[in-house]
């Protein structure tokens, strides 16, 4: 349970700092670029903070989709409070950079649904 609070909060920092760290598109896309190549390192740190965000990101959404089929199973326990948490992130971010934040958590919310081995887990659960 710690693990995956340390995990929400790591997220949201990550996406935090991804939001923070990219450009906005003002008019032109190629602003942006020309923006992103004047300042490389701030480019560097903001793709590490949205890859590792996005894998926190991935981790999160496989452990919330099966705190929610537990609840069909009627087995709730203290975890399920990583769901809401997870949910509020999405809407914090959102207040600091509406698109940034739709890109983050929807990138790691495809990605956490590809990579997610839910058959295998059901079995070990059973």
């Amino acid at each position: 349970m710690i693990k995956d609070l340390m995990k929400v909060t790591m997220m949201f920092l990550a996406g935090y700092l991804f939001i923070a760290w990219t450009p906005s598109v003002l008019t032109n896309p190629s602003d942006m670029i020309a923006q992103l190549v004047i300042e490389p390192f701030q480019f560097f740190a903001a793709s590490i903070a949205f890859i590792s965000g996005l894998l926190l990101n991935a981790s999160l959404t496989q452990k919330s989709i099966l705190l929610v089929l537990k609840i069909f199973r009627r087995k709730i326990n203290i975890e399920f409070i990583i769901v809401p948490l997870h949910i509020l992130s999405f809407y914090i971010l959102s207040l600091f950079g509406f698109w940034k934040t739709i890109i983050y958590f929807g990138l790691g919310i495809i990605y956490g649904m590809i990579s997610g081995d839910f058959r295998t887990r059901k079995r070990r659960a059973t």
